[in-house]
């Protein structure tokens, strides 16, 4: 197929999938780098042995998870545009808001929910009634809070996009999963799995280790999370694996659904 007729919301997701290789491909190398290790120290009176985390990724990896979330955030305000006559195009953008925003206002709102009314009303007036019902369908749950698990891909992609706007986003090693210890001197080192309080099962950089008494040359070896904050002070999610399984949802459930409505007439690429 020609470039020509490709929509252009689709090239700009086959650009955010080159980015995001690319992405997983530094997280890889750095992974593989084996950047933590055992440090020993003396607190209080005892020895203490702690995770620690020798390097962390290098900080320009954030520009590789931008361009992703650009190409992303940039294919769905296309869509977006394609969907409402070409003069009303520049005053449309892909609607990330809550569930319900395109109800009649409350008593006591506040600024910001009236302005997000105002702007869904803006962005879908001039859409088809069936695209506009499937734009509901995907907004995030009204009241959701910033920090839960379940955080809508589309609230975390707004977030960040907003993030990475006015200021870098912080892309750090958040500590280790799937880790293993041993101890002793080769060949009578012994494997063990300490207790990890973390709920997710990471052993966090600087946890403290329950090591057996008198045991020693404690080596430790595991997968590094690399993950992305999302919010203060505990929002945050772990790429790429959150931005790969995004990624077919932006498609499958908002892209191609759409492109069923896009308005006629030429449109700009």
């Amino acid at each position: 197929m020609s470039d020509l007729i490709i929509p252009s919301c689709l090239l700009k997701l086959e650009r955010a999938e080159k980015h995001l290789v690319d992405l997983e491909l530094e997280i890889a190398a750095y992974c593989d780098s084996h950047p933590y290790t055992v440090r020993v120290g003396i607190e209080g009176k005892r020895k203490v042995h702690r995770l620690c985390f020798t390097s962390q990724i290098d900080r320009r990896v954030y520009l590789v998870a931008s361009d992703f979330l650009y190409n992303i955030r940039s294919a769905l305000d296309h869509l977006a545009c394609s969907l409402v006559p070409k003069s009303q195009g520049s005053h449309v953008g892909f609607p990330i808001f809550w569930q319900g925003v395109w109800d009649p206002a409350k008593p006591g709102e506040n600024q910001q929910r009236l302005d997000d009314r105002e702007r869904w009303t803006t962005y879908t007036r001039f859409m088809h009634p069936d695209a506009v019902a499937i734009l509901k369908r995907l907004q995030p749950r009204d009241g959701a809070r910033d920090t839960d698990p379940d955080m809508h891909y589309l609230s975390i992609l707004n977030r960040l996009s907003n993030i990475d706007r006015h200021r870098d986003l912080a892309v750090y090693s958040t500590g280790l999963k799937e880790f293993t210890f041993t101890f002793g001197t080769p060949p009578h080192q012994t494997c063990w799995s300490p207790p990890v309080a973390d709920i997710n099962m990471v052993l966090r950089d600087g946890a403290k280790i329950e090591v057996p008494k008198g045991e020693v040359n404690v080596e430790v070896k595991g997968r590094p999370i690399v993950a992305v904050r999302v919010t203060q002070p505990k929002g945050e999610i772990i790429i790429p694996a959150h931005f790969r399984a995004a990624f077919p949802k932006y498609r499958e459930q908002i892209i191609l659904p759409l492109l069923n409505f896009v308005s006629p007439g030429p449109k700009g690429k």
